[in-house]
């Protein structure tokens, strides 16, 4: 037996260690990008949220249809301390289209209600334009809020 070895048996270290799954290996491997850099601006157009305008800076990782990453705005949620502005972003990509869910993680407001954002990637991925929109749950009657939204890649 070998001592601090479970049961005395010896386990390689994991660089002698070969694992392979054949399944995994006839699946063709997902291209990831690095995560990059973006900048942009959420404009409101209507309902409760029509005068809302802020930018947003974000860090965004695109791969295998889909896409996710985190960021913070300088000025929304207006009023929310500077750690309340930080927020995450998820959603899917096909093609040129993007679909994706931005949501504040301490603002218990806007977090359970996310902005949904929905737009086009232009060919050298360097811009996302597109429309959003806002509901406030089904305790409200006021139609939500929507807008326009761009996003651009600075890095």
């Amino acid at each position: 037996m070998t001592p601090g070895s479970p049961g005395g048996v010896r386990f390689g270290t994991p660089s002698r260690l070969r694992l392979q799954d054949p399944i995994a290996d006839l699946v063709p491997k997902a291209k990831v990008q690095p995560p990059s850099r973006w900048e942009g601006r959420i404009k409101g157009e209507f309902g409760s949220a029509a005068r809302a305008d802020f930018n947003v800076i974000a860090t965004l990782a695109f791969g295998a249809g889909l896409f996710e990453g985190e960021g913070r705005s300088p000025e929304f949620p207006y009023g929310a301390a500077d750690g309340d502005r930080v927020f995450y972003v998820s959603g899917d990509r096909q093609g040129d289209q993007v679909r994706f869910e931005l949501c504040f993680y301490r603002d218990d407001y806007f977090n359970s209600r996310p902005y949904h954002l929905e737009g086009a990637l232009d060919a050298e991925e360097r811009l996302i334009r597109g429309r959003w929109r806002f509901s406030c749950g089904s305790d409200c009657d006021c139609g939500g809020s929507g807008g326009w939204f761009e996003l651009r890649r600075i890095g």
